[in-house]
C-alpha cells in the first residue's frame, strides 16, 4: 500500500511532525511504501532518525505568511505539484496533516486512480473561549448567548471543508470527536479516534525514578498559547518556600515569547529558573522529577506521555479536554483547575516534599502511557487504511 503524508514543515517543528516521523518509520518497517510531501524545510544540527526508504518531496516556491500559513495565490502551485506526485507514485491513502482540505481534494480529483483522503485534527475542535480584550468583553456583553452562537458558527465554517473533502476525519481523543459531532451531527460516520503514539522506545525503571534530580521541567514551544507566565509566576511563589530551596525549574524550548518570558522571570526575581533553548529533551526527562504544563489549549500534548515514559510526574492546568485521556488526577499526575496559579504552585510543592506520593504518581504514569505504544497505535491506523480501501467516498 502506498501512503503519503502532507505537512507544512519537515522534518521537525511540532507534534504533527514528530508523530509523522514515528508513524512513517514504523510503516516503512512494516512493509508500506511511505512518502512525505511538505512545503518548508525545518532542520537542525541534531536530526532525529528518518528511515532512508521514506521518499521526501518539497513543493517549491510556496511563500509562508505571517501566520505560518499559505497565501491563496499559491494554491494552484500546490495542486499541480501534488497532482503530479500522486499520479507518478500511484497513491492509495493520503494522510493530510495540515494542507487545506479543498486543495488536497482538487489535486486528487484530477487523477484516474483517486487516493482515499484522511484528514487529521491535531488541535482542540472548539478552543477555549478567551475574554481578554475590551473588544471581547464588549462583544459578549452586547450579544450574550448570541455571541456564543456566532462563535460556534465561525468555528463550524472554518472546519466544514474537512468534512466535505475527506473520506475520514481523525481526532486524537474521544473528547475532540464529540466536539466535532456537536457541530456536524450528520457526518459522524466519517469520524474516528486514533491517539498519538509514544515518542520514545524507552521506559524508566523504578530505580531511575527514585534517583531523580530535584528539578521541575517544561519542554515545548515558548509562545503565548503555552502561558509560561503562569508557570513563572507559580515558580516565584515556590521560591519563597525555604523547604524546597534545593529545587529548580528548567525550560527547554524556543519561540517568539522566549525573551519576554525571561524578562518576566527577572522581573519576579526568580533565581532558580534556567532557560536551555531548543534541545533534544531526553536527558532532561531522564533527570527531572516533575513536569509542568500551563497551556491555554492543546490537542494531544505529546510532552505529557513523554514525561510519563521517563517517570517525570506531570502537573497540568485543566484547560483542554484531551488532558483527561492522558492524566488521571492523583493516579498518574495532577490536574489543577484552569487559571489557578496558587493551586498549581501548591501542587508542585506537595510533590517536592512528599517523595512517596511522587513515586506513586510516577509509577502510575509509567504504566498508563503504555497504551499509546507505537504498536498499538499502528494497529489502529492499519485498520483505518483497510477500512477506507474497501469503501467508496462517503
Amino acid at each position: 500500500m502506498n501512503i503519503v503524508f502532507l505537512l507544512r514543515f519537515w522534518p521537525i517543528y511540532g507534534g504533527g511532525e514528530t508523530v509523522t516521523r514515528i508513524l512513517a518509520n514504523k510503516l516503512v518497517e512494516s512493509g508500506y511504501a511511505v512518502s512525505i510531501i511538505y512545503l518548508w524545510d525545518k532542520r537542525q544540527e541534531d536530526m532525529p532518525f528518518i528511515d532512508k526508504r521514506i521518499t521526501e518531496y518539497r513543493i517549491p516556491d510556496v511563500l509562508i505568511d505571517k501566520h505560518v500559513g499559505i497565501h491563496k495565490n499559491d494554491y494552484s502551485v500546490i495542486i499541480n505539484h501534488l497532482r503530479s506526485f500522486l499520479a507518478v507514485k500511484n497513491m492509495d491513502v493520503i494522510i493530510n496533516q495540515w494542507l487545506p482540505p479543498k486543495v488536497v481534494y482538487k489535486a486528487n480529483a484530477g487523477l484516474v486512480k483517486k487516493a482515499k483522503i484522511i484528514c487529521c485534527c491535531h488541535t482542540a475542535v472548539i478552543p477555549p473561549r478567551y475574554v481578554l480584550t475590551l473588544k471581547h468583553k464588549l462583544f459578549y456583553f452586547i450579544f450574550g448567548k448570541y455571541g456564543m452562537k456566532f462563535r460556534y458558527y465561525v468555528i463550524k465554517n472554518r472546519l466544514k471543508d474537512r468534512v466535505r473533502y475527506s473520506d475520514r476525519w481523525v481526532f486524537l481523543t474521544q473528547y475532540s470527536l464529540e466536539e466535532a459531532k456537536s457541530l456536524f451531527k450528520t457526518n459522524a460516520d466519517i469520524m474516528r479516534v486514533i491517539p498519538n503514539p509514544l515518542t520514545y522506545n524507552y521506559f524508566a525503571s523504578e530505580t531511575e525514578i527514585e534517583r531523580k534530580d530535584k528539578e521541575v521541567l517544561y519542554v515545548g514551544r515558548v509562545d503565548a498559547g503555552k502561558r509560561l507566565q503562569y508557570l513563572i509566576y507559580a515558580w516565584s511563589m515556590i521560591e519563597q518556600n525555604a523547604r524546597v530551596s534545593d529545587w529548580h525549574l528548567t525550560i527547554v524550548g524556543n519561540g517568539p515569547d522566549l525573551e519576554s518570558v525571561k524578562a518576566y522571570a527577572r522581573q519576579l526575581r526568580c533565581e532558580r529558573v534556567f532557560f536551555k533553548g531548543a534541545q533534544i529533551p531526553v536527558e532532561y526527562y531522564k533527570r527531572a522529577a516533575l513536569f509542568a504544563l500551563t497551556s491555554g489549549s492543546e490537542g494531544f500534548p505529546m510532552v505529557l506521555t513523554e514525561a510519563q515514559q521517563f517517570g517525570c510526574v506531570p502537573v497540568v492546568m485543566d484547560s483542554f479536554s484531551s488532558l483527561h485521556e492522558i492524566v488521571i488526577n492523583n493516579n498518574n499526575g495532577i490536574i489543577i483547575k484552569n487559571n489557578d496559579i496558587q493551586g498549581f504552585a501548591e501542587a508542585l510543592e506537595r510533590l517536592m516534599l512528599d517523595e512517596n506520593y511522587r513515586l506513586h504518581l510516577a509509577l502510575g504514569g509509567l504504566e498508563s502511557c503504555k497504551r499509546f505504544s507505537i504498536d498499538n497505535v499502528l494497529r489502529q491506523w492499519e485498520a483505518l487504511f483497510y477500512e477506507v480501501a474497501e469503501n467508496n467516498r462517503i
